[in-house]
């Protein structure tokens, strides 16, 4: 007997799909048949299907590799038509962080590896669970999350405490900055409050073939732990909207204004003031890692070649004696030295 399948499937490829319980239940809420993915190899199937409306949510792959096959075969579920949402871990590996960033890079959207994080206390949240507001810079997902928000009416959202006029809050967790160029656009930045500051953290595309693909850098925001924090559940919905909603409108006027800061990444400042080294200076780029400059074995003051040293002299028989001043002998005489100054030039004024 042939399997049936919804008009509407939610593909949810993720290495723990019991924390994204909720996000799941949301989702079946709207009419979505939700589908947990171990591997890209199911990829083909929904891809000779064809559904109306296909969604492939890569989230969190912490204890899967992503390999070359993977990545073409994502590139074939795009390219016909389907809608791609992909966010980066915190616990991931950096080899899938830069094979995603292959896979997004033609799109004009790459992961930084850094964490965005909110130094000052808030609502007693980590400061990784940086609190972000007025973080959305494109008016087109600033009414789309509005909407939702307003009509919001689960007691465990905290969206009520919002004051009127103050915009929409979410809980950006373990999450990282994107570096965003053209063809995409910046919809979401981290705020004023956090490090760093002001940077994209989410943006949108619109293929050619009409395949919406969405990049953020938090995958944590959307799991059980969070998205019931402030109005992550109503952002969770108007990312869906835009990823099913072909009449998605995004504002132009914002697309073509929106800046972000220039980005600076700074080395931790603490950890090498507190060790002294010393290094070469060179002329070739410097790497990702600023920590790989750092040669702790050049230059050390410690004890540990002072047996080698006694043990030098017991073998060159060599008598161990308190060092001595040796005193200097000059073989020039240094010529005699005269302060470089004038005496006072006293002029005496006629008076007639």
């Amino acid at each position: 007997m042939e399997e049936v399948y919804s008009s509407k499937v939610f593909l949810l490829w993720s290495d723990r799909p019991q924390i994204y319980s909720i996000l799941s239940s949301i989702l079946a809420q709207d009419g979505w048949q939700v589908i947990s993915l171990s591997s890209s190899e199911s990829l083909c199937k929904h891809n000779r299907r064809g559904q109306s409306s296909v969604c492939l949510a890569i989230l969190e792959l912490a204890n899967y590799s992503i390999s070359e096959i993977d990545l073409k075969r994502i590139n074939e579920f795009k390219s016909s038509g389907h809608s791609v949402f992909i966010a980066f871990g915190d616990d991931e590996r950096d080899s899938n962080r830069i094979r995603l960033n292959s896979l997004i890079s033609n799109l004009g959207s790459v992961f930084n590896r850094d964490r965005v994080i909110r130094p000052n206390p808030f609502k007693n949240y980590h400061p990784r669970d940086a609190m972000l507001e007025d973080f959305i810079v494109n008016r087109g997902l600033s009414d789309a999350v509005k909407k939702y928000v307003e009509n919001q009416s689960d007691p465990v959202i905290e969206s009520s405490e919002l004051e009127v006029g103050t915009g929409s809050r979410i809980i950006y967790a373990g999450g990282c900055t994107l570096k965003v160029d053209k063809p995409s656009t910046i919809m979401m930045t981290s705020s004023k409050w956090t490090i760093p500051r002001e940077q994209a953290i989410c943006s949108f595309h619109i293929d050619t073939n009409n395949s919406h693909t969405v990049t953020i850098g938090s995958c944590l925001m959307m799991s059980d732990t969070y998205i019931i924090k402030e109005d992550n559940k109503s952002l969770v919905k108007a990312i869906v909207d835009f990823l099913t909603d072909r009449e998605f409108c995004i504002n132009a006027s914002d697309a073509r204004t929106t800046e972000v800061p220039e980005f600076v990444c700074t080395p931790e400042v603490n950890t090498l003031i507190e060790t002294p080294i010393s290094c070469l200076q060179t002329t070739e780029p410097l790497p990702e890692d600023i920590s790989a400059l750092q040669n702790r074995n050049m230059f050390t003051l410690d004890n540990s070649m002072l047996p080698s040293i006694i043990r030098a002299y017991r073998e060159l028989e060599v008598s161990q004696e308190p060092l001595s001043l040796i005193k200097p002998n000059f073989r020039r005489k240094h010529p005699d030295l005269e302060p470089a100054t004038h005496r006072f030039l006293l002029k005496r004024d006629n008076f007639e």
